[in-house]
């Protein structure tokens, strides 16, 4: 019988396989996260253009510079 990992990262393992396999969660990736404004900046533009892609082409957030800075500050 394996031994449970009690440790903290053991708990975190356990936590994002659960939500990944059980819940649909799509783990991201560390380097798309913008720490300036807390948000995985990939998914969020994924989900804005998905679900909203009239208004997310009206917002010319699509590529870096001035409207998606000011869109993330007012975010």
């Amino acid at each position: 019988m394996k031994p449970t990992d009690t440790s903290e990262k053991g708990l975190e393992t356990i936590i994002v396989n659960s939500l990944v396999n059980e819940a649909g969660y799509v783990l991201g990736d560390s380097k798309d996260y913008d720490r300036e404004h807390a948000v995985d900046l990939v998914k969020l533009l994924e989900f804005l253009e998905t679900t909203q892609p009239d208004t997310y082409g009206v917002l010319g957030i699509n590529g870096d510079g001035p409207k998606r800075t000011q869109f993330l500050h007012r975010l």
